[in-house]
């Protein structure tokens, strides 16, 4: 095994007819949330490309005006990958790529035509050749809101992710261990053959801010999306964003700091607050027994203070073999 576990996959997606995107529609709601998000261990969101520090080229980070941020996009991603494991939503299917043990149902297959859709691909769109969802959801750039300090890190080479449990080919969903990368930095210089490369980080303890929009949703909806940030209070966990996460990097923590409904015209006057949204996780648990078991699992496993104080036994750390820094499988 490796620093990672697995969640299984519901064979039978719930799936609803894809909502219009073209109006906005009165009975749904709409609205902003104000998200504040602090690095809990250094965070890597890399541009693919370098930058000159300290008299050595580093692979760089995103930046706006020189100021390191989390684009949209990245963060996008990351909740839908957090809404994929806490719903039974479909598996996306690419064309030329098959498993063995996918089946039609729990697959979305994009040359397929489809009526009806999952949860996440109704919140976040999906394109494929006979169909074209925009997404419900919308997530602006994260900028620092305290000192964006910076670190160096000196990484090895990181294994490519597989989609199935090794054992019996079960496809799982596949989330990475939180844990303290001061183990792995520490024995990076030890090990032979491993072709380390520097990165530019942000450090653990900085603070962003930023936005996620939503419309045409379903309370319901919105109530899995505030889950999927790990945010509810009584469902609190800790999410993992950027590079180098099997070695331990980019686990944050996101908290709701306010929520802003659209006009009050667009959704037949509702108004909502923070508490509301908990009433609306509290409304999307209680849909399905799965679900609830689901949440229950993934706040109880997904914990950094419980991760960050495991230590190393037997020259091993959480799936690393810190003498040779082989982890998991060779794909």
């Amino acid at each position: 095994m490796g620093p990672f576990h697995f969640y299984s996959v519901d064979p039978h997606p719930r799936r609803q007819p894809p909502r219009p995107r073209d109006t906005l529609d009165r009975n749904l709601v709409h609205g902003r949330l104000y998200v504040v998000l602090e690095t809990l261990t250094p965070l890597i969101v890399g541009t693919g490309g370098y930058e000159l520090r300290n008299d050595r080229f580093v692979r760089a980070i995103h930046r706006e005006g020189g100021i390191p941020v989390i684009p949209g996009s990245t963060l996008k991603g990351v909740l839908r990958s957090y809404v994929e494991l806490l719903s039974k939503s479909c598996i996306l299917f690419v064309d030329g790529r098959s498993h063995p043990n996918l089946t039609c149902s729990t697959t979305f297959r994009r040359g397929a035509p489809s009526s009806a859709v999952c949860p996440a691909c109704q919140l976040f769109g999906i394109i494929g050749n006979k169909i074209a969802l925009r997404s419900l959801i919308s997530v602006g750039s994260f900028r620092p809101t305290t000192a964006a300090r910076e670190e160096e890190a000196r990484l090895p080479q990181l294994y490519r992710p597989r989609l199935k449990r090794e054992e019996n080919g079960t496809p799982c969903r596949k989330v990475y261990n939180h844990g303290d990368p001061k183990y792995i930095l520490e024995a990076v210089p030890k090990w032979k053959n491993c072709r380390p490369d520097w990165h530019q980080a942000v450090s653990a303890g900085v603070k962003f801010s930023g936005f996620v929009d939503f419309e045409n949703c379903t309370p319901e909806e919105v109530g899995l999306l505030v889950l999927a940030m790990g945010a509810v209070p009584t469902w609190k966990f800790q999410l993992k964003v950027g590079y180098a996460k099997p070695a331990f990097f980019g686990s944050v923590q996101l908290d709701i700091a306010d929520v802003q409904p659209a006009d009050q015209s667009l959704s037949s006057g509702r108004r909502f607050t923070k508490e509301t949204l908990w009433n609306w996780a509290e409304q999307y648990l209680q849909q399905d027994d799965w679900n609830r078991h689901r949440i229950e699992d993934v706040s109880r496993i997904e914990q950094f203070e419980a991760a960050r104080h495991h230590v190393p036994q037997n020259h091993e750390y959480l799936g690393w073999n810190l003498e040779d820094g082989v982890y998991g499988w060779v794909p």
